[in-house]
């Protein structure tokens, strides 16, 4: 499954209800969190607030990076080995062509 991130709000939109609107989606100030890949189950995703926006990181099933990067500050929205998000970490839109 893939994922994008919204910049402002820091949560993650599920991509597949919003199929065919990658452009739409990047100019409303989401970004394309997996890039050309469909696995999410294989990643984790992890966010940090810097000023007024987030940034996004996608990571494998990796002890050293998940431990950098929380000493960094950034937290965990999605683990690794599923597709399931949080609700507190999930946004729903609405895209008028």
């Amino acid at each position: 499954m893939k994922f994008y991130g919204n910049k402002k709000t820091g949560k993650l939109l599920v991509a597949n209800k919003h199929w065919g609107l990658k452009e739409v989606l990047l100019n409303m100030g989401f970004e394309d969190v997996l890039g050309n890949s469909y696995a999410g189950s294989l990643y984790s995703i992890w966010r940090i607030k810097e000023g007024d926006t987030y940034r996004f990181a996608r990571i494998t099933n990796s002890p050293k990076k998940r431990l950098r990067l929380k000493k960094e500050g950034w937290e965990e929205i999605k683990m690794y080995g599923t597709n399931e998000v949080p609700k507190e970490f999930l946004e729903e839109v609405t895209v008028n062509e």
